[in-house]
């Protein structure tokens, strides 16, 4: 839920400065300004990169297991090897 929080808070905090800085160098009129507004409300960006980020974290975790599972299904010599690489890596 957090990545979720997050990304809104982000993505509502740039929209407003966007608006800001547009309002006092006055590069909209009141009739282009609702428009203006709506185009640049990134929110719906949040439909196309939140399954993005959470299907990326969601692969990463996925490979870790899979590397886990692998290390633990090994046996006798291959195991060792394998155990042996892991620890030696963590020096």
């Amino acid at each position: 839920m957090l990545p979720i929080v997050w990304s809104h808070v982000s993505f509502t905090c740039v929209t407003i400065v966007i608006w800001l800085i547009s309002v006092q160098f006055a590069l909209t009129n009141k009739l282009t300004a609702p428009l203006f507004e709506e185009t640049i409300s990134l929110t719906f960006t949040q439909g196309f990169f939140m399954p993005y980020f959470f299907f990326k974290q969601f692969k990463k975790d996925s490979r870790h297991n899979r590397r886990v599972m692998a290390t633990n299904a090994t046996t006798g010599e291959a195991r060792i090897a394998v155990h042996s690489a892991v620890i030696q890596n963590g020096w």
